[in-house]
C-alpha cells in the first residue's frame, strides 16, 4: 500500500514538472523539491554469504541563487 502511494505520488510530481512552462529569472532565485525513494539490494560474496539492504528515505534538494545582470 505504501508503495502504491509513493509511486502515485512520484508521477504525479514528475508529470507536473514535465507539464511545466518555462521560466526565467532574474535577481533572487529559490528553488526546492521533496521527493520519496526506496530500495532493496540483494548480493553475494565470494565466500557464499548473502545479503539484501531494503529501506526508503526521502530527498529534499534546494537551490539558491541570483543573477548580477540580464542578457
Amino acid at each position: 500500500m505504501k508503495k502504491t502511494i509513493l509511486l502515485t505520488l512520484s508521477i504525479t510530481l514528475i508529470v507536473s514538472t514535465l507539464m511545466a512552462q518555462e521560466r526565467t529569472h532574474s535577481g533572487f532565485y529559490f528553488s526546492g523539491a521533496v521527493g520519496p525513494a526506496w530500495g532493496t539490494t540483494n548480493g553475494h560474496d565470494n565466500q557464499g554469504n548473502s545479503f539484501n539492504v531494503t529501506g526508503t528515505g526521502a530527498e529534499v534538494d534546494f537551490q539558491i541563487g541570483g543573477s548580477i545582470s540580464k542578457i
